[in-house]
């Protein structure tokens, strides 16, 4: 469930395909807190899947789906996915 518009939703998702620690309030610009964050990270066996509150410490986890509300206005959004990068973006334009 979430108490933002799916344009909103759309908004977070993007910021946090960028930065997890870093995603402002569609509504009053204000940073956001992760609530819990479900990630995985690759193992010995496989895939290791882990919930956390707030966002995982290192850089082998990868969030997955997150939520987060605002501490300014109190909304929230539940089980985002953050948008991830294409390969295209990452490249620094030619020129």
């Amino acid at each position: 469930m979430s108490d933002y518009t799916p344009l909103g939703v759309q908004k977070i998702a993007q910021q946090a395909g960028r930065d997890a620690t870093l995603i402002r309030c569609p509504r009053d610009s204000a940073v956001m807190r992760v609530v819990r964050a479900r990630a995985e990270r690759p193992d010995v066996g496989g895939v290791k899947h882990h919930t956390f509150d707030g966002v995982p410490k290192g850089t082998a986890w990868c969030i997955m789906e997150f939520d987060v509300e605002c501490p300014a206005c109190r909304r929230r959004a539940a089980g985002v996915r953050p948008m991830r990068r294409s390969s295209r973006e990452k490249l620094p334009a030619a020129g």
